[in-house]
């Protein structure tokens, strides 16, 4: 299978209702209202998905 980028996987969990809430390094923290977890995305090459 064919891999995708980090920012495809952010905006792809930003279509389901996820948001960035800050960025650490290269990697994008994503919360979601009434989630106990937050998630981390690493986006490590190119250009990043913002706000």
């Amino acid at each position: 299978m064919p891999r995708e980028s980090g920012d495809k996987h952010v905006a792809a969990l930003k279509r389901a209702g996820w948001e960035i809430n800050h960025i650490e390094g290269s990697h994008s923290i994503l919360i979601k209202k009434g989630m106990p977890v937050h998630l981390s995305v690493p986006v490590h090459a190119g250009s990043r998905v913002v706000g």
